[in-house]
């Protein structure tokens, strides 16, 4: 008896020459191919995110800009102004929104002086206000003036913006100056208490950054 172990049967199929010529000349095309694809890929990502970054670094540079922020509330009732009273002539409505500094420009510290100028969007709406109030005044007096309806349309809906974004809550009764009782009393807002932003307070700061006309490049 063999004590020899049995050895197992292997089969060997030659490959045509032809058919492997035919393989290893597509391998490095496909890998070329493939390179390729991943750069263009790539190419198209890079070029996608290229605006995002101009708009993050553009947000990160007006959040890293000084705004006031720390500034106190106090508790105002508000009554009738008289620098807003017998008003006759257009002069007069000017100096009476002169006490606000309009328009009330920054500048705010940038590498290049003066190329960043902006506005509180407190003083933007007294701004606004203040054209509204001046154009009435012409329409009431038959002065003839240029109005700028695009502008006076602007300023409606900005103020309106202003209004909604500051969400004044305060509760306001029946004036009890006006005549009449009950529902005949007028809701003018006189003597009523609200909680508002120290004005001192931003005014001090936006003359800290005010601009000077020699800096205005707007």
């Amino acid at each position: 008896m063999s004590t020899h172990p049995t050895r197992p049967n292997f089969s060997y199929h030659l490959t045509p020459k032809a058919d492997t010529d035919e393989a290893l000349s597509h391998e490095p095309s496909q890998k070329t191919s493939f390179w390729k694809t991943c750069f263009w890929i790539s190419l198209l990502l890079t070029i996608l995110q290229i605006p995002a970054l101009f708009f993050t670094a553009n947000q990160n540079e007006l959040s890293s800009q000084p705004s006031p922020t720390n500034i106190h509330t106090t508790k105002i009732t508000f009554e009738p102004d008289p620098h807003f009273q017998n008003l006759t002539t257009q002069e007069d409505v000017l100096a009476a929104w002169s006490i606000h500094n309009l328009p009330g420009l920054i500048n705010l510290p940038d590498p290049t002086p003066g190329k960043h100028v902006y506005i509180l969007s407190a003083f933007h709406q007294l701004l606004c206000l203040r054209t509204i109030h001046l154009s009435l005044f012409q329409l009431q007096n038959g002065i003839s003036q240029p109005v700028d309806n695009d502008q006076i349309t602007t300023c409606f809906n900005y103020l309106r913006h202003g209004i909604m974004c500051a969400g004044d809550v305060a509760l306001e009764g029946p004036d009890p100056d006006t005549e009449g009782g009950g529902a005949q009393r007028g809701l003018t807002g006189k003597g009523q208490v609200h909680e508002c932003k120290v004005w001192e307070e931003i005014v001090e700061w936006q003359v800290g950054h005010g601009v000077h006309n020699d800096q205005i490049y707007i």
